[in-house]
């Protein structure tokens, strides 16, 4: 049994129009939907999950739950950095992510929250604000100075090769596409005075004495 011309048509318009987060995709977008959702679902942007309840399920259609591996904000950065051709706005990027493709609630953190860590993020802003660094996380911060963030010895300044690596800074000459440093996608600092001096939030941790006369530390 063949298809009509009219019947053919709404098959591919069917094909085209994918429900995603936000409403349906129209057919100019079907593939910007196929690239960004390949770029969701890769190992190096979102982690699967292996419990048999860790499913998401959109119109009768359940899948495996997959958990971001850093935020919305960053991952439309790191996506727009690799692909040049495709630079979509941030919601359109939202709106095009994959239902089964979820930030990660506190339960299903693999990294912790304690104070070091939120205070590194909180300097990290803080060069943001000061237009010294783009935004960045700190996951892709490890990358530029460290030879590999899963190494002890590179996280802990023993590495021989890293140890006193510090972040590239920006090119004083126009952007040239044979110049390793101008086409890196790694962070990059702005030129600035080694004596400034500037001040961020920081998480601190004091003691409170408590009614049975013990001590409680306090964030």
């Amino acid at each position: 049994m063949g298809f009509t011309l009219e019947e053919e048509a709404k098959e591919n318009h069917a094909r085209c129009s994918i429900h995603q987060e936000g409403g349906v995709v129209s057919q100019s977008e079907c593939h910007i939907q196929e690239v960004v959702t390949e770029f969701f679902t890769r190992d190096d942007v979102s982690r699967a999950t292996a419990g048999k309840k860790e499913t998401v399920t959109r119109c009768k259609n359940r899948m495996q739950k997959r958990l971001l591996l850093d935020t919305l904000t960053n991952t439309h950065i790191k996506f727009c950095s690799e692909f040049l051709e495709h630079k979509i706005s941030y919601s359109l990027f939202c709106r095009l992510k994959p239902f089964w493709v979820v930030p990660p609630t506190v339960s299903d953190r693999e990294t912790c929250l304690c104070r070091v860590h939120d205070n590194l993020q909180f300097m990290v802003d803080k060069l943001v604000d000061l237009k010294l660094l783009q935004r960045v996380s700190i996951e892709h911060l490890c990358e530029a100075i460290t030879c590999n963030a899963d190494e002890k010895s590179c996280m802990y300044e023993i590495c021989n090769q890293c140890a006193c690596r510090e972040l590239a800074s920006y090119c004083d000459h126009e952007y040239d596409e044979t110049c390793s440093t101008c086409t890196s996608t790694l962070p990059k600092l702005r030129t600035f005075r080694g004596d400034d001096v500037v001040e961020c939030c920081c998480w601190k941790t004091k003691c409170e004495i408590l009614s049975d006369g013990k001590k409680a530390p306090l964030l």
